[in-house]
């Protein structure tokens, strides 16, 4: 799955886009290295409760520009 991930981000430049601030404006950056963009985890997560506090924990993760990108 890793690879399919990385095959399509490959052929994607705006799914590496990130956000970063250069000289008080706001500019799109390409990654282009493929193992800094994303990686794919695993969670045993053991009932739903646990998978819905999953999901709120990673909505509420601050998104921070130029540091990840926009996917």
């Amino acid at each position: 799955l890793q690879d399919s991930l990385d095959a399509l981000l490959q052929r994607h430049a705006a799914l590496r886009l990130s956000i970063a601030a250069v000289d008080d404006r706001l500019v799109q950056q390409v990654a282009w290295s493929l193992p800094d963009i994303v990686t794919l985890s695993c969670h045993d997560l053991p009932d739903e409760t646990a998978v819905v506090a999953w999901a709120q924990a990673e909505a509420d993760r601050p998104f921070r520009p130029g540091s990840e990108p926009l996917l």
